[in-house]
């Protein structure tokens, strides 16, 4: 919960912040010995961005876009499961992954 409250925005959803990390947690996106870098976040009004992953949040702090890895050939993220976790974001409208080898198709239909 510190990794939600410390270094994403408030205005974000805290029960949205917590999935968010969890999911990045398991995917291996930020690694909990190494938040304070991998967290290092820009945020602009409704975005929050980083090289490796971003999301945007709507008027009441919902997530509504999100981004787990990069189309760059450098991305150090290992091929991942998306976690199933990704389907409680209940405002999310545009998924976005990279290095992706599964999605977890029941939970999002």
């Amino acid at each position: 919960m510190t990794i939600c409250t410390d270094y994403l925005p408030d205005r974000a959803s805290l029960v949205d912040k917590a999935i968010f990390v969890s999911i990045l947690l398991q995917v291996k996106c930020i690694k909990i010995d190494d938040v304070k870098d991998d967290l290092d976040i820009d945020f602009d009004g409704w975005e929050c961005d980083t090289p490796s992953w971003s999301f945007d949040i709507d008027e009441h702090g919902w997530m509504t876009r999100v981004r787990i890895g990069d189309d760059v050939e450098d991305d150090d993220l290992e091929p991942y499961n998306l976690p199933a976790a990704i389907a409680r974001l209940d405002r999310l409208t545009e998924l976005t992954v990279f290095r992706c080898l599964s999605l977890p198709a029941k939970e999002l239909l």
